[in-house]
């Protein structure tokens, strides 16, 4: 499952959190109150309400009732999402970010969700695409050769976490490396002396990066990759010289076979069968889905 497909997945049912909320926030007996006053004149809550499910409402219901019939129809068959596979995707997702600690606060700060909520988002997915290609016969053979063929995606490459300053002359890459071994403060003279306009307001952090990050000098990443943990080294760039550190290190994980072999089946089934929309489409066909909000069934 792809970033963007989960991202999106997000986006929809976070506009669902915040109906929801609203909706559990005023469901006492007290009349609804106003949310916003302009001038004395009053934005109510029933107004409020309405123009959120004028505008997200047919949207994040349609997701919503998508993930039931996902996990009705699944029930039925007696489909499950492995747990091994669900952690290995998660990993994926995180695995661009320093710690599973910033990425958790990213979900949380950035799209209200936890860790929890995607991971059930994702076994979600996994059951979707074993719905759509359990009837889709895929040989062992057949998973073998494609296993081999695209081994590189099927894992989490090598990354580095490496701080960078830098500078315009050899002369000032000198002297701050003189300044680091007598125990200047690599974090302090980033902010202080970088010229890297992008890095030097977090300490000169280029995050997570792997060793082909086309975001990344590739003679800092060549650099990196012959560095010991918090060794510092000084690099000749286009603009001047880097004097980088690695703070993480963390080796490549390659997925055997056996443990990408069902994710393998449903990519290659996925390419000769139904679409998932397709999918959808014929199990929604086989339940009763009924809408009763009249201004949501009334959105074209």
């Amino acid at each position: 499952m792809s970033r963007e497909k989960i991202l999106i997945g997000i986006i929809v049912l976070l506009i669902g959190t915040i109906i929801t909320g609203y909706l559990w926030l005023n469901n006492g007996n007290q009349s609804p109150s106003a949310v916003a006053v302009v001038n004395g004149k009053e934005i109510t809550y029933e107004e409020f309400i309405n123009e959120l499910k004028r505008l997200y409402g047919k949207e994040v219901l349609n997701e919503m009732i998508n993930r039931k019939i996902i996990v009705e129809a699944a029930n039925r068959y007696g489909i499950k999402a492995s747990q091994d596979e669900i952690q290995r995707q998660y990993a994926e997702l995180k695995k661009d970010y320093n710690s599973e600690e910033d990425f958790v606060g990213y979900l949380k700060e950035q799209v209200g969700w936890t860790k929890e909520q995607l991971l059930e988002y994702i076994e979600y997915y996994i059951l979707w695409e074993e719905l759509a290609t359990k009837d889709v016969n895929i040989s062992e053979e057949q998973i073998k050769d494609y296993y081999e063929n695209n081994r590189s995606q099927y894992g989490i490459p090598e990354r580095f976490r490496i701080q960078q300053i830098v500078v315009a002359t050899e002369e000032e890459a000198n002297q701050v490396v003189n300044e680091l071994n007598n125990g200047s403060d690599f974090n302090t003279l980033a902010k202080e002396r970088s010229i890297d306009m992008l890095t030097l307001g977090n300490g000169g952090d280029l995050g997570m990066v792997t060793i082909d990050d086309p975001s990344v000098d590739p003679a800092i990443l060549n650099k990196a990759k012959a560095l010991e943990i918090n060794e510092i080294a000084t690099v000749p760039i286009d603009s001047g010289y880097a004097i980088i550190r690695v703070v993480d290190h963390k080796d490549a994980v390659q997925y055997t076979l056996e443990e990408v072999k069902d994710r393998i089946r449903r990519e290659i089934a996925l390419s000769q069968g139904n679409s998932l929309p397709e999918v959808l489409e014929q199990l929604k066909a086989e339940m009763n889905v009924q809408i009763l909000d009249d201004i949501i069934k009334n959105i074209d």
